[in-house]
C-alpha cells in the first residue's frame, strides 16, 4: 500500500473518463483501498483531438478557432458533470476531494503531470483491455502511466 503523504493522509489520484473500467477503478477505491484520511484528486481529461480544430468550410479545410473553443467548452462541461457523481460518492464517505478537468493530446501524461503536481502516493485507473493491435495503434493510457510514473498505480480491470 503507498505509504501516508506528509500530512497523515495519503493523495490518491483516480483517472475518470466515463467508461465502465474507470468507474470500476473508483468503485474498487471506495472498496478495498481508501482511508479517512486520503485525499482523492478526481481527473478527467479531455483528449484533444485535432480533427475538431478543421472542418470543412468552402471546399477546403479551414481552421476555426471559434468552432474548437465552443467544443472544449461543451465537452468540459459534461466531464464536470461526469465527475459530480464520484463527487457526490466521496462526500458521502466522507473524503476529501478535488476535482480536474484538463485538455491534453496525452491523457496518460496529463494523469501522470497531475499526479507528479499534487505530490500523489498513488494512482488508481481502469484498463479498458484493448486487445494487441488497438494497443500497437493507439496506445494504451494505463501502461503509458504505469511506465512513466514514480509513483504506485493500481490498475482494476473489469472483469466483464
Amino acid at each position: 500500500m503507498a505509504a501516508k503523504g506528509a500530512q497523515g493522509g495519503r493523495v490518491v489520484v483516480i483517472a475518470i473518463d466515463g467508461s465502465d473500467a474507470a468507474a470500476h477503478a473508483f468503485e474498487t477505491y471506495m472498496q478495498s483501498l481508501k482511508y479517512p484520511e486520503d485525499t482523492v484528486v478526481l481527473v478527467a481529461c479531455d483528449e484533444l483531438n485535432m480533427a475538431i480544430a478543421n472542418f470543412w468550410k468552402g471546399g477546403v479545410f479551414d481552421y476555426n478557432p471559434d468552432v474548437l473553443q465552443e467544443k472544449l467548452q461543451k465537452d468540459e462541461q459534461e466531464k464536470k458533470a461526469l465527475l459530480k457523481s464520484f463527487q457526490d460518492k466521496l462526500q458521502e464517505a466522507g473524503i476529501k476531494f478535488k476535482a480536474v478537468v484538463l485538455v491534453s493530446q496525452n491523457p496518460g501524461a496529463t494523469i501522470v503531470a497531475t499526479a507528479d503536481s499534487e505530490k500523489a502516493d498513488l494512482i488508481v485507473m481502469g484498463s479498458r483491455g484493448h486487445g494487441l493491435v488497438t494497443r500497437t495503434l493507439i496506445g494504451s493510457c494505463s501502461n503509458y502511466v504505469l511506465n512513466h510514473t514514480s509513483v504506485p498505480v493500481v490498475i482494476c480491470r473489469n472483469s466483464s
